[in-house]
């Protein structure tokens, strides 16, 4: 039996099977107004109630379901909300702190850190001298070029014994001509390099078996830097398209990159990374390792085996 109020007659009573049993009210069609009562808080007897329940429905399974909460899902929060959007397609600025929701490590942390390094460095440089290891890099040296590029190229995702062949074999196969004689430099002619289809490149490497992962890049960043200094060209300016006749080893010309030292002189070391990133198979590791080994810009790279062994320590 369900009781209602006299006056109650919008609603009538109705139950939802698909969910823990409770019953609620819903709108239905205005029922006829009810004769007026004396006594307005009398309750009078609406009815019986029909279910209307689906054939073969076991009303026990309501009572004996069981509801389970469901387990926290752990989410990241959000990075803070920039003021200005990000300056490279990798989302990466300096100065951003991307671990603001872990306590450790602190900057006294990182300070630690960088004093032992700093205490350790001579002892290393000097065990390396000793047993003939290299210790820096072999792209490493005083500025960034062309050539500082390529190298870094080359030793993505090889040992630098096997980047040193692939460059000796560069250089052996792209002399410069002097008075219709080859002359083997201490660089790669780069300029015929990138004259030349990327197909002679790829049989170049084919003796250090990179050929499939070192063609096509190095030849994407020969295009990119040629159009970009095109773009840079002054009006009326005249730039010899090729080596310098009579030189004896690589001219940058139009492969230049001095234009990432110009950024560096506008906007610091976040353009420099800007502009380095916008190369073919420059990412984040290697612009570091670029800016740190060759301009000795306070920066530091770090190698996907080291960030996949911090998160593993947590």
């Amino acid at each position: 039996m369900v009781k209602r109020k006299a006056n109650d007659i919008d609603y009538e009573a109705d139950i939802v099977v698909n969910a823990p049993p409770r019953r609620t009210l819903r709108p239905r069609g205005r029922l006829p107004a009810p004769p007026a009562q004396e006594n307005t808080s009398f309750e009078a007897n609406i009815g019986f109630l029909t279910l209307h329940l689906s054939p073969g429905f076991d009303v026990s399974k309501l009572k004996n379901k069981k509801y389970k909460a469901k387990k926290p899902v752990y989410r990241r929060p959000a990075l803070p909300k920039r003021k200005k959007p990000y300056t490279n397609r990798y989302r990466f600025e300096f100065g951003e702190d991307r671990l603001y929701t872990h306590l450790k490590p602190t900057l006294a942390d990182l300070g630690i850190v960088g004093d032992i390094l700093k205490h350790e460095r001579p002892a290393m440089k000097i065990a390396a001298e000793a047993t003939g290891n290299a210790s820096t890099p072999f792209h490493a040296g005083g500025r960034i070029s062309l050539d500082s590029i390529v190298r870094v190229i080359l030793s993505q995702s090889c040992t630098n014994e096997a980047a040193l062949d692939a460059q000796q074999t560069m250089i052996v196969a792209y002399p410069f001509y002097v008075d219709g004689k080859a002359v083997v430099g201490k660089m790669p002619n780069y300029h015929d390099m990138r004259k030349q289809s990327v197909d002679k490149l790829k049989a170049v490497f084919t003796k250090t078996g990179l050929q499939n992962l070192k063609g096509n890049g190095i030849k994407a960043v020969l295009d990119a830097v040629y159009e970009t200094n095109v773009t840079r060209i002054k009006p009326g300016e005249v730039i010899y398209d090729g080596n310098e006749h009579g030189a004896t080893d690589f001219v940058p010309g139009l492969l230049s990159v001095d234009y990432i030292y110009e950024a560096y002189e506008k906007g610091g070391k976040q353009a420099v990374f800007d502009q380095l990133v916008l190369l073919p198979q420059v990412g984040v590791k290697s612009a570091c390792c670029l800016m740190g080994f060759n301009m000795n810009l306070p920066v530091f790279a770090v190698d996907t085996h080291v960030a996949g062994m911090a998160k593993l320590l947590g």
